[in-house]
């Protein structure tokens, strides 16, 4: 984009034509949903269009509605389409599952005239979801008298009906795998993509990471990210048998439950980008209040994790003859020992401490714990903790609402000492929810690269405040430490089969240019009468200036002008 503004005009096309293909393949919420209200055929044909332009199965091989189109008219796949002719075929989805509401599937099938059993199975399926839409809306209403009335509501899975289409019809009870069962064996699986993506814009001498993690976010991916945390440091879950499942036929358990102990990936073993050195990642993980309380057992897991990786480099610490020089050597012995006693000595071994960058900032934190004078206990746990989140029992970083009270403070600095006062609080197996500033900033140093994540289509980064409470907050303190401003990337993974790894910057005008800038957008609010107002006044514009308070970096003045026109 710079060799752009600078006139390379050869970059000009490529670029526009990048920007308008991730502008098509962008979904956005249009309008508030309400129970009960009838869904317009507009609505109905956009939604089940977007369900099918996700891949499924004919016949053994995958395919969906836009391949299908794209092959029959242009011959080609939808992805190597131009954006005018992606166009086209976004507008020809639509209006074939708009018939569909109309029509029966032989008729539509016979006017189309394409023929192939892969679209008549496309014909079909958007008809059934159909049906299931429309049954949603006395559903949703029969659930909630039911509600109100005491009664049983039927269960069924949570998640977003594009990207999750079980879930309809709606106005069931949602539920989610029990957090004992998490993660699960097949977000650990698919953890090693958002792994590589994670890594994919740093090298093989990066040392720390920071990571936030949500809790409904943990909820929709079972534990995907969580499992990412795992990978950098070079551990595995491991599963038991369970019966929280049921049993099958033959009377065995079909639900998998986690240990508390992961075990260990050997380095040759680690899951990195091609040509990078095998190292175990240190992770700061910054989380929320809702993630302490349902998912404890997860922050049990990552903290053990950290413990078992710190014991790899055991013998290695014990028999260093110089740092048994070290003024601070029997404090530091005893520091180790204690931590490993909290494993009982699992794992031990002698990895060096530059392929172990967890077991060489324990060290180095530990010899700082000690020379402010905590006692070897003390700075052994506080050298291995790495988990943080709000105060036991309270929730919130508190910087959305110190941002919208902009007469208290005078410097973002006040909002950075703040943050590091609320968030301060560490949660291992021996420290839930003790407060030491100290702790966090030592954590928060020296790294300067923050990811984060978002795997909806519903939420972004800029219609809820918690994003910038939480990350913006993160930033904006990280900035404070260390005279920097850190990279933060965002995991998207929505569409876990189009899973990428963006800027924050890049996720955050994506999303005003898509949503609060469109037209489209602004009309389907507009139609909500007061509620949507609310939603572009007090929601939009107050998270906007959270962004400006948090991360200015980001927010160029354009913006501000580019609101205020529309």
């Amino acid at each position: 984009q710079e060799d752009v503004m600078n006139g390379d005009s050869n970059l000009l096309i490529p670029t526009l034509y990048k920007f308008l293909k991730e502008t098509q393949d962008t979904l956005y919420p249009l309008g508030l949903h309400a129970i009960g209200q009838k869904w317009t055929d507009d609505d109905l044909a956009n939604t089940v269009s977007i369900i099918l332009s996700h891949d499924f199965e004919v016949n053994g091989a995958k395919t969906n509605l836009l391949d299908q189109l794209s092959q029959y008219y242009y011959s080609a796949d939808y992805d190597s389409l131009s954006p005018l002719k992606r166009e086209f075929i976004l507008n020809k989805s639509v209006i074939i599952c708009k018939a569909l509401i109309y029509w029966d599937i032989e008729t539509v099938y016979d006017t189309m005239n394409i023929g192939t059993a892969e679209f008549s199975v496309s014909l079909n399926i958007a008809k059934g979801y159909i049906d299931l839409y429309n049954q949603c809306i006395g559903d949703e209403l029969n659930s909630m008298i039911a509600a109100l009335n005491g009664e049983y509501i039927h269960i069924n899975i949570g998640g977003e009906s594009v990207t999750v289409p079980q879930v309809i019809p709606t106005g069931a009870n949602m539920f989610q795998d029990q957090s004992s069962e998490l993660p699960t064996q097949d977000a650990w699986n698919y953890a090693k993509t958002l792994t590589l993506l994670t890594l994919a814009d740093l090298n093989d001498t990066t040392e720390k990471i920071i990571m936030g993690i949500w809790c409904v976010e943990t909820a929709r991916d079972d534990g995907a990210l969580v499992s990412t945390v795992l990978y950098l440091l070079g551990m595995e879950p491991v599963w038991h048998d369970s019966s929280s499942a049921g049993y099958d036929e033959e009377g065995l358990p079909t639900g998998k439950k986690v240990e508390d102990m992961p075990k260990v990936i050997a380095l040759e073993n680690l899951t990195r980008p091609d040509g990078w050195a095998k190292k175990r990642i240190d992770v700061t993980v910054i989380t929320s209040g809702l993630f302490r309380d349902l998912y404890s057992s997860q922050a049990l897991l990552i903290d053990n994790a950290f413990r078992l990786a710190l014991a790899r480099s055991y013998r290695t610490i014990l028999n260093d003859q110089a740092l048994k020089e070290n003024e601070y050597w029997p404090q530091i012995e005893e520091a180790l020992r204690s931590v490993m006693r909290s494993i009982s000595y699992q794992d031990t071994s002698n990895e060096s401490l530059e392929d172990n960058y967890v077991a060489k900032h324990w060290l180095e934190d530990c010899i700082y714990y000690l020379s402010l004078g905590y006692n070897s206990t003390d700075a052994g746990e506080n050298a291995i903790t790495r988990i943080f989140a709000p105060p036991n029992g309270d929730y919130g970083a508190g910087i959305s609402k110190l941002a919208s009270m902009s007469w208290t403070w005078n410097e973002t600095d006040e909002l950075s000492e703040f943050y590091i006062g609320r968030m301060g609080n560490m949660y291992s197996k021996y420290y839930w929810g003790e407060t030491d500033p100290i702790v966090f900033m030592r954590a928060l140093s020296n790294t300067d690269h923050i990811v984060v994540s978002r795997n909806t289509n519903q939420y972004g980064v800029l219609d809820n405040d918690d994003f910038f409470d939480y990350w913006g907050g993160l930033s904006m303190t990280v900035e404070y430490l260390s005279n920097k401003t850190p990279t933060m990337n965002v995991l998207m993974y929505a569409n876990k089969d189009n899973a990428y790894l963006a800027s924050f910057e890049k996720v955050f005008y994506n999303e005003l240019n898509t949503r609060y800038l469109n037209p489209e957008w602004i009309k389907g609010m507009m139609n909500e009468g007061y509620s949507g107002s609310r939603y572009m006044s007090n929601k939009f514009l107050s998270n906007l200036w959270g962004w400006q308070v948090t991360r200015p970096s980001s927010v160029a003045e354009s913006v501000w002008d580019d609101v205020y026109k529309t």
